[in-house]
């Protein structure tokens, strides 16, 4: 009697066994699931080698796969659940899909468009009197926008010379900066009323004296470096190109920014803007930059320091946009002043007594300081 009990007991677990290891196995069978797709470029043109990756789910780590030459691909044997798939090629922009259902035993199909690298967002320039696509703009032009100016820590156009193929600075005094654009410049001129073969506009007004050049770049919204005769467009002897600086427009929604920096020669930086709505058609903004270090060199001759920086800025705009219009209308005032002593230059003994009648003709204004107290 025993023996057949136990002989019943047996059947019976090895039949219970049976029955869940072959549910187990139907259930991983029939329960997964695959992501599967196509990725091309904007031409549609097809592009293998692309790199799928789905991770999430129950799966422990990331699952990949690579397009092949027709540019599909598929992701098999995945568990059911949510997948966060990434798209990547070399040389072209990522393309994320962060919410992708799988379902139990299902296919789910994700075909992508890839842009290439940079070219996906749009930068919009005035070179040509107009609102255009820099890629389709047939001027050579470099344009930065104000982040990638901040980035690149460019506050002033020196630093901006140094980032800039083709475009250069000369400086013997504050007045007598030259810009350089493909080795086209003014013959060195030390009349602070002279033109430049160079252009240099801010927000479109031509600004014809190089003294306006010692100033630091704050709250822009972008910098054009434009080469070669930009006459027809832009005129007033704009002979080799032109440096146009836009400086950021009031908003409607409330935004605002604050920089403070010190370092060694008690360099001291001061930054910042502030925009917001003051009615349904009106938007202001405000913005400042004040920057100033110690002398990095001294005239013995007078006992004073050169090299050293004293500058402050500030700009308050409004812009009137009515709803019902297209027109637009904008007030800049600007207020810059500068008491820097300028760049050191090596002082030479004078053979002129008087430096009032010709102090532009001698050696009396080297330094820059000599000249500056003059004035």
């Amino acid at each position: 009697m025993r023996d057949n009990r136990s002989r019943i007991t047996a059947v019976a677990v090895c039949a219970l066994l049976t029955f869940l290891v072959g549910r187990s196995a139907n259930a991983q069978t029939g329960g997964n699931g695959s992501i599967t797709g196509k990725v091309v470029d904007v031409q549609g043109a097809v592009l293998p080698g692309v790199t799928i990756t789905a991770s999430g789910g129950a799966a422990k780590g990331p699952r990949t796969a690579t397009t092949d030459a027709t540019g599909a691909y598929r992701l098999a044997d995945l568990s059911a659940g949510t997948y966060a798939v990434t798209i990547e090629l070399s040389g072209f922009g990522k393309e994320e899909r962060l919410a992708v259902v799988v379902p139990a035993g299902g296919n789910v199909t994700v075909d992508a468009t890839l842009h290439l690298g940079n070219l996906s967002e749009e930068v919009t320039v005035t070179a040509q009197r107009r609102e255009t696509n820099i890629q389709t703009t047939a001027v050579a032009i470099s344009a930065y926008s104000g982040d990638t100016l901040a980035e690149e820590k460019i506050f002033t156009v020196t630093d901006l010379a140094n980032n800039v193929p083709a475009f250069s600075l000369t400086a013997g005094t504050p007045l007598d900066v030259e810009l350089n654009v493909r080795g086209v410049t003014n013959t060195r001129l030390d009349s602070p009323t002279a033109d430049p073969s160079v252009g240099t506009f801010l927000d479109g007004v031509y600004m014809g004296r190089t003294g306006d050049l010692n100033f630091d770049f704050y709250d822009l919204e972008r910098i054009e470096v434009i080469r070669g005769p930009q006459g027809v467009l832009l005129g007033k002897n704009v002979v080799g190109g032109a440096l146009s600086i836009v400086t950021a427009k009031p908003q409607f929604v409330k935004s605002g920014d604050l920089l403070l920096s010190y370092g060694n020669y008690n360099s001291l930086l001061t930054s910042g803007y502030f925009t917001n709505r003051l009615s349904d058609s009106v938007a202001g903004r405000f913005s400042f930059n004040g920057r100033k270090h110690d002398g990095y060199a001294v005239d013995v001759l007078h006992n004073r320091e050169v090299e050293n920086l004293n500058s402050g800025q500030a700009r308050g705009q409004l812009l009137y946009a009515p709803k019902e219009s297209t027109w637009t209308g904008r007030l800049v005032v600007d207020y810059t002043k500068d008491s820097t002593d300028g760049i050191n230059v090596v002082a030479v003994a004078s053979s002129q007594a008087n430096c009032e009648a010709t102090y532009l003709r001698t050696n009396c204004t080297r330094p820059w300081s000599n000249l500056r107290r003059f004035l």
